[in-house]
C-alpha cells in the first residue's frame, strides 16, 4: 500500500471521532488573518468594479468559514449589507469582535496602506472610511449573534427562507465551491441571489488537498475508494474538473465573463486516471486553480 492511500486512510479514521468534526471544519488561517481577509475582500471588489463599475452594496459571502472576516472588511469599507451563507455555523461573536477591533487598530497604524494601494484604493481615503465606520459595524456585529442586525445577516442551508436576501451586486467565494458536491444547485442559488447585472466572483482550488502527493493525484482513485477516504465528513472535495464548473454556470444562466485557469505541471498519465475521470479533457488535467467571474 503506497503512502498515499495510507495518510488518506489514515485521516479517513480519524474523521469519525468527535475531535476531528471540532477541528476540521473552517478555513484555518495562521498568521496575519487580518491582511489575509483584507486581500480577500479587496481582489473581489476589484473585479466587481472592473466588470460592473462602482462598488458593491449589497453582497454575500458563500462558506466564510471561522471568521466573517472578509464580510467585516466589506462594511468596514463601504458595503451597506453583508450576508454569510455557510453549512453549519462555524463562528462566534468573540472571534469576530477580535478580528474588528484589531483589524481597525492596524488599520489606523498605515498596516495596510500598501495593500489599499496595491487595489486602486487612496490609503487615506480608505482609513478613513474604516475609522468612520468601525463602530457601527461592531453595533451591527454584536445585533447580528442577538438576530437582529439590519446590516448582516448569517445564514445555513436549512435557515434560508424563500425571499432572503435578494437583489445582491455581488456573491462571492474563496476555496469553497470545490468542497460543493451539487455545484448545479448552488450556482443556481447564486443566480437568484443576485440582481440584473450583479456578479458571481469565486476563486476554486483543483488541487488534491492534501489527499495525494501529486496535486492532481485525486483523479486516480476510484469512485468506491473516495468513498471511504472520506470517511465520517460531510464534505471533502467534489474531484470536479475545471470543465464541469464552466458548464454548470452556463446551465444556469450565467454569461461568463472571466474564466481563468491556474495552470500547473502533470506526471499523470491517462492509464493512471480512474475510470471515473478517463473522460476529462487535456485542459483540466492541467489546471489546478479557477479564478470565476459570472455575471447574470
Amino acid at each position: 500500500m503506497n503512502k498515499n492511500l495510507l495518510r488518506a486512510l489514515a485521516v479517513s479514521a480519524l474523521s469519525y471521532t468527535p475531535l476531528y468534526s471540532r477541528l476540521a471544519y473552517g478555513r484555518a488561517v495562521i498568521g496575519n488573518q487580518e491582511e489575509y481577509y483584507l486581500d480577500i475582500w479587496l481582489s473581489n471588489a476589484a473585479h466587481y468594479r472592473e466588470q460592473c463599475g462602482g462598488e458593491p452594496s449589497r453582497v454575500v459571502e458563500l462558506g466564510p468559514g471561522s471568521t466573517l472576516g472578509a464580510g467585516l472588511w466589506a462594511l468596514l469599507l463601504g458595503a451597506g449589507r453583508y450576508t454569510a451563507i455557510d453549512s453549519v455555523q462555524l463562528t462566534d461573536l468573540g472571534r469576530n469582535v477580535d478580528f474588528l477591533e484589531t483589524a481597525v487598530r492596524r488599520t489606523g497604524q498605515g498596516d495596510f496602506d500598501a495593500n489599499f494601494q496595491r487595489y486602486g484604493l487612496d490609503p487615506a481615503e480608505a482609513v478613513a472610511a474604516v475609522v468612520r465606520r468601525a463602530e457601527r459595524v461592531g453595533d451591527e456585529l454584536n445585533r447580528l449573534f442577538e438576530g437582529r442586525s439590519q446590516m448582516m445577516a448569517y445564514l445555513t442551508p436549512e435557515s434560508v427562507r424563500p425571499g432572503d436576501a435578494p437583489g445582491n451586486d455581488l456573491v462571492f467565494s474563496h476555496a469553497v465551491l470545490e468542497h460543493v458536491d451539487d455545484i448545479d444547485a448552488v450556482n443556481e442559488s447564486v443566480y437568484n441571489l443576485l440582481r440584473d447585472g450583479g456578479c458571481g466572483i469565486h476563486v476554486i482550488d483543483l488541487s488534491s488537498h492534501m489527499t495525494h502527493t501529486l496535486w492532481n493525484g485525486h483523479w486516480t482513485y476510484s469512485a468506491w475508494l473516495w468513498r471511504v477516504l472520506r470517511g465520517a465528513r460531510s464534505y471533502l472535495i467534489n474531484r470536479k474538473g475545471a470543465t464541469e464548473y464552466e458548464q454548470s454556470l452556463l446551465r444556469a444562466g450565467f454569461s461568463i465573463k472571466r474564466f481563468e485557469r491556474k495552470r500547473s505541471d502533470t506526471v499523470l498519465s491517462r492509464d493512471s486516471l480512474a475510470r471515473e475521470f478517463a473522460h476529462l479533457p487535456d485542459d483540466d488535467l492541467t489546471t489546478s486553480g479557477l479564478l470565476v467571474i459570472a455575471c447574470k
